[in-house]
């Protein structure tokens, strides 16, 4: 796992689907995947809503992605039909690791992980 030497946010870019919708932003802050919905108040920075038939098993509130210093980890936030990483589901509140080229799969919608940064440090102990 890999962390910036500069300080500066590792940018993560998901493929979304077959679409292959995607999605660039930094992890500076905790970013939280799922469905809007207005009528209970939530609204996730990334939304999956209009992602075809396979984001209708995306929960409102699903996972949510952060960086530690250890890296990015994705955390399954109790969702219906789990979060899988690279075809392995991992326990809901239990973070995982997430590394450069892993897919991520929440419920049924298939998501490509792909974690940027022009500079490195060496690789962190677990």
């Amino acid at each position: 796992m890999y962390i910036a030497s500069n300080g500066s946010p590792l940018t993560i870019c998901l493929s979304v689907g077959g679409h292959k919708r995607n999605i660039v932003l930094p992890v500076d802050k905790t970013i939280h995947l799922g469905r809007i919905d207005t009528t209970l108040g939530v609204f996730p920075e990334i939304d999956f809503t209009l992602d075809g038939p396979e984001a209708k098993s995306v929960s409102r509130r699903h996972a949510c992605i952060s960086r530690t210093p250890k890296g990015i980890l994705v955390e399954d936030l109790g969702s219906v039909t789990g979060t899988f990483v690279n075809d392995e589901r991992i326990p809901p509140f239990f973070p995982e690791l997430l590394d450069d080229g892993d897919e991520l799969q929440l419920g049924k919608l298939r998501v490509h992980v792909n974690i940027n940064n022009t500079v490195y440090a060496e690789a962190l102990p677990l």
